[in-house]
């Protein structure tokens, strides 16, 4: 059987020598060609090495034929959505401009941007009770028992 070449497969090349050699000799041993031993010494590896070599390589497997959801991949999309916000941005800034020149034409006083309201100041918690608080918190903990009051004998 004559190997065929995939357009954009690895085996076009781009590819580090040494990780030809290694992809090489794990598709030998899972072929029958070569023992595990084999491959190992060829590629310097202990034999335990190479077993997680070929894990490796059996689990990359797996996951390529594993079926893509049609349409645009993840960091397509990502890409797609950051020039989309940069656009929209752009937009943004042009009708601001326009809204001032309009207004400023119209003899009209300029609007201030809303200033932000004063946030309120956090009431600062003892370390001690956010560790508490990280550990399940005061229910969690059986409470003391409390003294009783001493009464003076009457």
């Amino acid at each position: 059987m004559i190997p065929t070449k995939h357009q954009g497969s690895p085996v076009d090349g781009g590819l580090d020598p040494e990780t030809k050699r290694r992809a090489a000799a794990v598709l030998e041993v899972l072929g029958g060609a070569r023992t595990p031993g084999d491959a190992a010494g060829i590629l310097g590896l202990s034999q335990a090495r190479y077993y997680q070599l070929e894990a490796r390589a059996l689990d990359a497997l797996i996951a390529a034929c594993d079926p893509q959801p049609a349409g645009r991949s993840g960091r397509r999309l990502i890409a797609d959505l950051q020039k989309e916000v940069e656009r929209l941005r752009n937009d943004l800034t042009r009708s601001q401009a326009l809204v001032r020149a309009t207004q400023q034409a119209a003899g009209l006083p300029l609007r201030e941007a809303p200033k932000e309201p004063h946030p309120k100041k956090k009431r600062t918690q003892a370390r001690a009770l956010r560790a508490a608080d990280r550990l399940g918190g005061a229910a969690a903990l059986p409470l003391p028992a409390k003294p009783s009051p001493v009464q003076p004998p009457s």
